[in-house]
């Protein structure tokens, strides 16, 4: 995917796409990068071409901008991320549900603390599309753990590091790996495989 799809009932101005690769193209994104986002935007397809999304403008912006600001070990990056929709897309006309975009991107700093009930259907796929990740194959994932690895032993001691990605791991194999049972029936048992094998190491 080089330019993904603006939805249809969405339209804008150009440039959006080379701000993007500008901003997640920045030093120390090994992982959180723009291969990241077109990663999550064909998981987003996906979505589109199948189930679907009952909010494709508001679903398609939070996964475009949910990384945009990205600091390993911060706190606030979801944050700040969110308060980036509203000037984006007024940059490039973009006119959707802001407020729900927001909601969505903030929804990513709870990954691997939320039960199904806690979301709806469309934020429960948004944050899959994030988290597909964790089905892909043995090889992308192992180079997906050394990316995230290689983000957080730039700012963290690797104890700390290395104990706080175990405690996330383990908490995701305490219950469906994904919100949606579409995510979890085409991924959930390739996520197991792996999270299980990193665990191990």
């Amino acid at each position: 995917m080089e330019t993904p799809a603006v939805p249809a009932t969405l339209t804008g101005s150009p440039g959006w796409w080379a701000d993007l690769k500008a901003r997640y193209s920045r030093p120390a994104r090994a992982y959180h990068n723009i291969h990241h986002i077109i990663e999550v935007m064909e998981q987003w397809a996906w979505v589109e071409a199948g189930p679907g999304w009952s909010d494709p403008e508001a679903t398609w912006v939070a996964a475009l901008l949910h990384d945009a600001v990205y600091i390993a070990g911060k706190v606030d990056n979801e944050a700040l991320s969110a308060d980036l929709v509203r000037p984006w897309c007024a940059e490039f006309g973009f006119q959707l549900d802001f407020s729900r975009s927001e909601q969505l991107i903030r929804r990513t700093a709870a990954h691997g603390r939320l039960r199904r009930s806690d979301v709806d259907d469309d934020a429960a796929r948004f944050l899959d599309c994030d988290m597909a990740i964790l089905g892909a194959s043995p090889d992308r994932f192992a180079e997906y753990s050394a990316a995230v690895r290689e983000e957080y032993l730039a700012v963290v001691p690797e104890p700390l590091y290395e104990a706080g990605r175990r405690q996330f791991l383990e908490q995701l194999l305490l219950q469906p790996i994904f919100l949606s049972q579409d995510f979890e029936d085409r991924l959930g048992a390739q996520a197991r495989d792996n999270i299980q094998r990193a665990l191990l190491c």
